[in-house]
């Protein structure tokens, strides 16, 4: 569509179950933030880029000679290296701009509508416009995971993702509402995942205010791993 093409969805790719990429292992937030890898030699501009938007999802660029690479075959987007950053257009119309160090930097839309991505050691956010009318995604982080998700609308903040696991594997997803100045302690959502014998994905309980089956009476808020077996 128009709209900057951003959302915090996530998903799980059971090749990479080993990989934490910051949500747990196994899973990443994509497409929405998609990555470059340069291959050997790593300077820039580099003679092959790999584009990156999600598992088992990646395309090859070749350099063409300033600045300029060539997209893999029946491919029409286009990659450019401009001296400082590396832009990409996408058929579709979109426009992504990474740093030297393949790091996603803005979005913009076949509109124009644009949001920009700033990193610490400890949070990512991506922001569109500014003042009340303005949306922002704010992740936090601690140790290589994601702790939580604010969304927030001009300067108020609206709802929080708060993100539970078990050593490095993503157990569980739940949403609260903002209560005046504090975070209310009252669920809105719950989302609970469950893993096999090899830490692979094996069980994704929804939340039961969208689930469209009732998984045999299961709630997120209380199943254990008796419930699920």
């Amino acid at each position: 569509g128009y709209n900057v093409p951003f959302s915090s969805v996530m998903s799980y790719d059971s090749n990479g179950y080993a990989t934490n990429d910051g949500y747990g292992n196994g899973w990443r937030l994509g497409p929405s933030l998609p990555k470059l890898a340069f291959k050997a030699p790593t300077s820039h501009p580099a003679a092959e880029v790999e584009y990156s938007a999600g598992p088992n999802n990646f395309l090859l660029f070749t350099s063409a000679g300033g600045g300029a690479y060539t997209a893999p075959l029946y491919f029409q987007d286009q990659l450019r290296w401009d001296g400082i950053d590396y832009t990409l257009t996408r058929i579709n119309g979109i426009v992504q701009v990474f740093g030297s160090d393949g790091l996603l930097k803005s979005i913009k839309s076949a509109a124009g509508l644009a949001a920009v991505v700033t990193r610490t050691s400890e949070s990512l956010s991506v922001k569109r416009g500014s003042g009340d009318s303005a949306w922002e995604f704010v992740f936090s982080f601690s140790g290589g995971l994601v702790r939580d998700v604010v969304f927030k609308l001009g300067d108020d903040e609206i709802r929080k993702l708060v993100f539970g696991y078990v050593g490095s594997l993503l157990r569980t997803i739940k949403a609260y509402d903002k209560a005046g100045e504090t975070w209310s302690e009252e669920l809105v959502a719950a989302e609970l995942f469950a893993y096999d014998a090899n830490a692979r994905l094996r069980h994704v309980i929804t939340p039961t205010s969208d689930r469209q089956m009732v998984n045999n009476g299961i709630t997120p808020e209380t199943a254990d791993e008796t419930t699920l077996n």
